[in-house]
């Protein structure tokens, strides 16, 4: 998983939303969850064009958030 900070954030939010018993906090919790998504796809591909190696990570490495998902 290249990206495992980022599926504990999202983890997190929600978590937090559940353990506030809001139903209403899921709605911030799942925006977030969203532009964390979105910031992995934006991030590996900086890091593909700008990092020296990461080509080869990403290759080894094939899950970016969920393993054997994506």
């Amino acid at each position: 998983m290249r990206h495992p900070a980022y599926i504990g954030m999202i983890l997190v939010e929600m978590g937090t939303s559940l353990m506030l018993g809001s139903w209403l906090a899921l709605i911030p919790g799942g925006v977030s969850a969203v532009l964390l998504v979105l910031r992995t796809g934006l991030e590996d591909r900086t890091l593909l064009t700008e990092l020296a190696g990461y080509k080869e990570f990403s290759g080894k490495t094939r899950y970016r958030l969920i393993p054997r998902v994506w």
